[in-house]
């Protein structure tokens, strides 16, 4: 047996394995740091982007009610979505940390928002507005519009306190928050 503890081939194999153990460790330890910073990535631009959803509702009501008022057309109103930002989401959804991290109530709410607050929708919207100036009820389909940006708002506002789950990817979230 000493012979063996002390032969070339045992300390050889012994280093592969140890060296082998070592490297998926360190990947391990590299794969969580860099799902903890995407998450503060994507809190940076979620943070931001609800900055401009309340600039974008609080424009709409002052439209609705200049509209309401009959000083404001409806064909020209507009809806400023050119601003928000989802920079991030391609490389997090290339990564695939957008998916493991948020899990699919999260995600949900995260795509939602951002396919209603983007340019194409924001000419979608307009040409609903002006067909709904046709019938009469421009002010109505303004004020839908402001209660659906608050709620994809809303939705999100959660993933702000959101904190990755030590050792396991995932989200976790304070225990008095009021939407848990």
């Amino acid at each position: 047996m000493k012979e063996f503890l002390t032969s070339n081939p045992f300390w050889l194999f012994l280093g592969i394995v140890s060296g082998a153990l070592i490297q998926y460790f360190l990947g391990w330890l590299e794969r969580h740091r860099q799902a903890r910073t995407a998450l503060k990535v994507l809190q940076i631009e979620v943070r931001r982007n609800l900055e401009l959803a309340d600039l974008y509702i609080q424009h709409i009501v002052e439209q609705c009610q200049l509209v309401s008022a009959q000083e404001r057309e409806a064909n020209e109103v507009y809806f400023p979505t050119q601003s928000f930002d989802y920079s991030a989401m391609g490389p997090l959804n290339n990564s695939g940390y957008l998916h493991i991290l948020l899990g699919p109530q999260v995600l949900s709410d995260l795509l939602r928002f951002n396919s209603h607050f983007n340019n194409r929708n924001a000419d979608l919207l307009h040409d609903y507005l002006v067909q709904s100036a046709r019938h009469g009820s421009a002010t109505t389909f303004l004020q839908d519009e402001i209660k659906r940006a608050k709620d994809y708002r809303k939705s999100l506002v959660k993933l702000l306190a959101a904190k990755k789950r030590f050792l396991r990817f995932g989200l976790k979230y304070p225990k008095d928050s009021w939407w848990c």
